[in-house]
């Protein structure tokens, strides 16, 4: 998972960003990842948009779930850089 994530991922990222993002790939799983607007906007070089978009992730069968909401939150404050997880 982590080649085809890093040979999709044209963007520059620090090892955090990189944590973050593979964190949300392991869950959401890689191809909605490779297809989401957060990576095209990490490719744009456009990272605290893509940092928003953690946060459009926090569904499941139109349903908010905190667990996801947590989670993404928690993946958007460790992209940003902001250690207190």
């Amino acid at each position: 998972m982590l080649t085809a994530l890093k040979s999709s991922v044209r963007a520059s990222l620090a090892p955090n960003q990189w944590a973050a993002l593979t964190s949300f790939a392991y869950n959401v799983g890689l191809s909605a990842c490779l297809s989401s607007t957060l990576v095209r906007l990490v490719n744009e070089g456009q990272l605290d948009k893509a940092a928003d978009q953690f946060l459009l992730w926090d569904r499941s069968k139109g349903q908010i779930i905190q667990g996801l909401l947590n989670r993404r939150k928690a993946e958007r404050t460790l992209f940003l850089g902001n250690a207190n997880v």
